[in-house]
């Protein structure tokens, strides 16, 4: 009936549903865009947080055992330490999100756990972290596959 109904009111329901991907995958890359500003005033370790932060993630800073998942980004305190650990399971971040995360150069952990849209093209991004990170979690990623895993070699 739904169909029906939108066929009567709608010439092309292809057309309808194309309109709607296209809707959703905008606001995707919307959310994933660079997060300028911070990069702007402030170091990559800060615009990284940020970024984590905005998505509802937590980051870790080296030398510290508590995670920090403060929902106001703007109050980071730890403005000159860097990234240690970063925690976006969950979130929409997709390939390029990560582009937030990649001039992370102390970055050990990252947890991207049940995120939808990381996918085997994203893993290739990871190279970036190729001589620091040692913890990686893929876990519940529906589109990750052996393709994507096989990229992580580049990994230490």
């Amino acid at each position: 009936r739904i169909v029906k109904y939108l066929s009567d009111r709608f010439y092309d329901v292809e057309a309808l549903l194309i309109s709607r991907n296209q809707k959703k995958y905008k606001n995707l890359q919307k959310q994933n865009a660079d997060y300028k500003l911070a990069n702007e005033l402030d170091s990559d370790s800060v615009a990284a947080a940020c970024f984590v932060l905005i998505h509802q993630g937590g980051v870790r800073y080296q030398g510290h055992t508590d995670w920090y998942r403060e929902s106001k980004p703007w109050k980071i305190r730890s403005k000159d330490l860097p990234v240690e650990a970063v925690d976006v399971s969950g979130s929409v971040i997709n390939y390029d999100g990560l582009d937030n995360l990649v001039r992370l150069s102390a970055l050990k952990s990252l947890n991207l756990s049940h995120c939808p849209h990381i996918d085997d093209w994203s893993l290739s991004r990871l190279h970036a972290f190729r001589e620091t990170l040692e913890d990686l979690s893929l876990a519940g990623c529906p589109q990750v596959t052996e393709r994507g895993l096989a990229t992580l070699h580049h990994l230490q």
